[in-house]
């Protein structure tokens, strides 16, 4: 994770953000076995398939950014509007996370949520249609 901090003149009165960035975020979609739909890669659910690329199991944590995003949005900071939370994954993936976001407390409507961002690109809030709560706002292809 890091931690940057936007300065602010005194004389404006502007106010002061801190901006989180949730680096390295294993958030990456995978084609179910024998179906269409799509998960969020999991080493719960998906060991086999994350063995068969090479990869260590115990760096696929989706959870961590599930927990992390729930402390960050739920925090004394972000209830004041001075906290911005941003997470880059490791495809890097940019996604800008709207302080109004109200993360799902379950794991697994977490993991729906990521993967309809992830095809669909940004999530609209329910009641009002046009604010994105969350976004993709860069999707460097890196081979």
């Amino acid at each position: 994770m890091t931690e940057v901090t936007e300065g602010s003149e005194p004389s404006t009165g502007g106010v002061q953000k801190v901006y989180i960035l949730l680096d390295q975020a294993c958030l990456e979609s995978v084609k179910a076995a024998g179906g269409k739909e799509y998960q969020l890669l999991n080493p719960d659910r998906h060991k086999d398939r994350i063995l068969d690329r090479g990869m260590d199991p115990s760096d696929i944590r989706p959870d961590i950014i599930h927990q992390c995003l729930l402390m960050l949005l739920d925090s004394p900071l972000n209830r004041v509007g001075k906290l911005q939370v941003f997470i880059r994954t490791r495809k890097n993936v940019i996604i800008e996370v709207n302080p109004k976001t109200r993360i799902p407390r379950t794991f697994e409507r977490f993991s729906g949520l990521m993967v309809q961002l992830l095809h669909k690109l940004s999530i609209h809030a329910a009641t009002g249609g046009h604010e994105k709560l969350l976004k993709v706002i860069v999707h460097i292809s890196v081979p």
